[in-house]
């Protein structure tokens, strides 16, 4: 597992994640059992390697894949449910801020170093 990643990497995964539950949710028919059932096991071994790279190797990405074979099972949003056990125990410090929002990063860090000032 990446030690740092960025907002925009997570919102990345994530939305990788849901849109190839989706996909294979919403074609299941097709990617059922026959010819186009190899179009879903390359969507599953493509889906875990961009989130591999992405947000670093963990665990719940083994029964993700695996779980695809099991006919009937494979209807269940797997891949959007390992990117959230992947990423929950992150914590606002593992998650770096994109550019935009360094500087006002800075700026609510410099209110806070500062004592409240008291006016007699």
């Amino acid at each position: 597992m990446k030690a740092y990643i960025n907002r925009t990497t997570l919102r990345a995964a994530y939305c990788i994640a849901i849109f190839a539950d989706l996909l294979e949710i919403g074609l299941w028919p097709v990617f059922s059992e026959g010819f186009a059932s190899i179009l879903d096991d390359f969507l599953d071994i493509l889906v875990c390697i961009v989130l591999t790279f992405l947000v670093g190797w963990h665990i719940a990405f083994i029964p993700s894949f695996l779980i695809k074979f099991v006919p009937g099972i494979d209807l269940a949003p797997t891949w959007t449910i390992a990117i959230i056990i992947a990423t929950r125990n992150r914590s606002m410090k593992d998650i770096t801020p994109t550019p935009t929002q360094e500087p006002q990063m800075k700026r609510i860090q410099e209110t806070e170093e500062k004592p409240p000032k008291i006016t007699p």
